[in-house]
């Protein structure tokens, strides 16, 4: 039995043996992939970053050619010839650009930031592994010792068998030599077989003790690796999830790129139709610039005219004010001259004109009572009528009424004239002077003419 205990203890080391070294494959295979997945994402990450600095070095080279171009263009134009329109599309598709550039730069440094984690957390996992393998070493160490230990125990129960096996044929032998054992030999030959019996029982247990704490061993060594398998591929995943992501943004950076490209295609031809226009206009300006100067040639002698027509009407202006001036002098000096020759009719006459309603004229004369008759030119006009068949100028008499001792009369022929004579007379001096002048010259004459 303890033969069978031993064999079978050895046949639980050997497979002890086989599976740890298969663990120690599968771990360095394990460690290997990792390692190669590793430093693929790594090359992939670089050639990415190489890739995009590259790109942003030839958007950069490309932006800066064209920043250049258009401010020789400006120079050679002499100053921006676009509308206001176009210059601030342009500064909204510059600033645009400037944000996609920021962001491009920024995503780059996100990259970078990424890649040096993923790198750091390459650095931890190489760490683990160098971890592992020092603990399996460990393990492969202590299992020699015990593997050493177990050939010096077999060698012990070795030589404890044969040890055994000799001293059962020496006793066969005396035996069969008839020899009469004493006490003491039989008590002393009963105390070596229960010593060795409990010798190979303390060895049987001690292999079994040992056999359950490799077992335990064993088992301890499969749970820890079941965990680092877990945490490996839980970090094989986060490292893939990276990896994931990082394709995400350099496919996001691609289009980015691509989409820089296009717009920069665009704002080269945007850039040469611009050129074309700015001849266009060029010209345009030309032809302008020559209208200019015919239209201020024309507005310089246009102005000169008007100046020449602002001091001719200044100058009439201050005709006019000094003809006012004069007509004021004028009207006051009619006035006093109308009151001088109204006071000299009146004195010559005896006669007060003075204005009625309507216009009609009211003679007045001292007291007296008389009838007025036609005369003989009024009787001569009035039969000159009859024969013409006209109307005839009936005799405007009147009998004096005695009303607050003065009497009204109704003015003849002669003095209707005078009248009106009067009334344009004073018409005349709210107009002007020379009619006031001349109608006191007609008045004169017919007063002379009349008697």
């Amino acid at each position: 039995s303890v033969c069978a205990s031993l064999t079978s203890v050895q046949t639980e080391l050997e497979t002890v043996k086989g599976a740890l070294a298969k663990e120690t494959q599968a771990r360095a295979a394990d460690a290997a992939s990792y390692q190669a997945l590793l430093s693929q994402a790594k090359a992939d990450a670089e050639a990415a970053e190489t890739t995009f600095r590259e790109r942003i070095a030839s958007l950069e080279g490309q932006l800066d050619t064209l920043t250049a171009s258009l401010a020789e263009r400006e120079r050679e134009t002499g100053g921006p010839t676009a509308e206001a329109a176009d210059q601030e599309r342009e500064a909204q598709e510059r600033e645009r650009e400037r944000e996609e550039h920021r962001d491009v730069v920024t995503q780059r440094d996100r990259l970078a930031a990424l890649l040096a984690e993923t790198e750091a957390q390459r650095d931890t996992l190489v760490g683990e592994r160098d971890t592992l393998l020092g603990e399996r070493d460990t393990v492969v160490r202590e299992r020699d010792a015990l593997v050493r230990e177990r050939e010096t125990r077999s060698t012990a129960d070795t030589a404890t068998a044969t040890a055994t096996a000799t001293a059962d044929t020496a006793m066969d032998g005396g035996a069969s030599q008839t020899v009469v054992p004493t006490d003491t030999d039989v008590s002393a030959s009963e105390g070596g077989e229960g010593g060795a019996l409990a010798l190979l029982e303390g060895q049987h247990r001690a292999l079994q003790q040992e056999r359950d704490s490799l077992r335990l061993a064993l088992d301890t060594m499969q749970t820890e690796r079941e965990r680092e398998r877990e945490v490996a591929q839980t970090q094989l995943d986060r490292l893939t999830q990276g990896e994931a992501a990082q394709t995400q943004e350099l496919d996001q950076l691609r289009h980015l790129t691509r989409t820089q490209q296009e717009r920069l295609e665009r704002l080269t031809q945007t850039d040469q139709e611009r050129e074309g226009a700015s001849a266009t206009q060029r010209q345009t300006l030309e032809s302008v610039q020559a209208q200019l100067a015919s239209v201020t040639s024309s507005l310089a002698s246009v102005t000169s005219e008007r100046d020449n027509a602002k001091r001719r009407l200044n100058r009439e202006a201050e005709r006019l004010k000094e003809r006012e001036a004069q007509l004021v002098k004028y009207q006051e000096v009619s006035k006093r001259q109308i009151a001088a020759f109204r006071r000299h009719i009146e004195t010559l006459t005896g006669w007060r004109i003075t204005p009625v309603k309507r216009g009609v004229q009211a003679l007045y004369r001292r007291p007296f009572s008389s009838v007025c008759p036609l005369s003989p030119s009024d009787s001569d006009t009035n039969a000159g009528a009859k024969a013409k068949g006209k109307a005839v100028l009936e005799p405007q008499v009147t009998f004096g009424v005695e009303t607050d001792m003065t009497y009204r009369l109704l003015p003849s022929p002669f003095l209707t004239a005078v009248s009106k004579k009067f009334s344009k007379v004073e018409q005349a001096v709210h107009t002007h002077s020379t009619l006031c002048i001349l109608s006191l010259i007609d008045m004169c004459l017919s007063l002379s003419l009349q008697g």
